[in-house]
């Protein structure tokens, strides 16, 4: 189904298709538009030009939980860890995936961490929403939500199309929060085929 690959995105591929950035943002889009399946196969790809380019790792990671794949996102998402030096996006997604996995201890545990660097230094509020939405806890993450529009943080670009908010979309205080940041509320709905994933 490569319908969403656009005239410049075939270009880029045409020009090098070895790149590991531009196959990754292919993988990207196919994990937005919920075409799970077709995102693992475009990151597997992906590592086999570069194993070691840290958001390979991260969005099949993301793309394996969402897929029904926990321990196979856990393993992706603790080498992002590792690659990225601990860096608190993938600290928080692996959080994340803890928490729907059912290890909510371990989720907890780095929660706490990311609170005590967040002491010494800067955190992105969106990467503090990522886990409590995995352990489903939805005034928490509306809270830090609303905490990355007031830092302006780049990340909340995302906020419309990430699956791991699905939980609370419907919340009007999510709604809200969308139109502030100039996004349309029609495409805050969960897609029809969108699978409601229980928290442990």
């Amino acid at each position: 189904m490569t319908h969403l690959r656009t005239h410049h995105e075939w270009r880029a591929l045409e020009l090098d298709p070895v790149s590991p950035i531009i196959n990754a943002w292919l993988g990207w889009r196919y994990f937005f538009a919920r075409q799970y399946d077709l995102a693992i196969e475009q990151y597997l790809k992906t590592l086999e030009m570069d194993p070691t380019f840290v958001p390979t790792h991260l969005v099949l990671g993301q793309a394996y939980e969402q897929n029904s794949m926990p321990e196979k996102a856990i393993d992706e998402l603790k080498k992002a860890v590792s690659l990225s030096g601990g860096g608190s996006l993938y600290v928080s997604s692996l959080a994340h995936t803890y928490a729907i996995a059912g290890r909510r201890s371990e989720a907890e545990m780095l929660l706490r961490q990311m609170n005590g660097r967040a002491q010494h230094t800067y955190v992105p509020a969106f990467h503090v929403a990522i886990i409590y939405a995995g352990l489903g806890r939805k005034d928490e993450t509306l809270a830090w939500l609303e905490r990355g529009y007031q830092e302006h943080s780049a990340w909340m670009v995302w906020l419309k199309v990430d699956p791991r908010f699905d939980f609370v979309r419907s919340d009007a205080r999510f709604q809200n929060l969308l139109r502030r940041l100039g996004l349309p509320i029609a495409s805050a709905q969960v897609p029809a085929d969108a699978r409601e994933k229980p928290h442990p």
